[in-house]
């Protein structure tokens, strides 16, 4: 016997259908506000410790050898 795989995520049957852009903003800031929002929080403390980590990787602002800015 093949096993058959359905490319299709299983849905809830309770879980309404989502079929047009005012409905997913009706879910993303209504009903699932708080999770968007800490995602979003998330992403960014994210953002800020790349670029901390990025800038202290490099040097800071030393300007390199060479260079000829004030």
């Amino acid at each position: 016997q093949r096993a058959t795989f359905n490319a299709a995520p299983a849905r809830d049957a309770s879980a309404p259908a989502i079929d047009s852009m005012e409905g997913l903003a009706l879910e993303l800031f209504g009903r699932y506000s708080l999770p968007f929002q800490a995602t979003s929080l998330l992403l960014l403390v994210t953002m800020v410790g790349v670029i901390v980590l990025a800038k202290r990787q490099r040097g800071g602002d030393e300007p390199a050898k060479g260079d000829k800015r004030p």
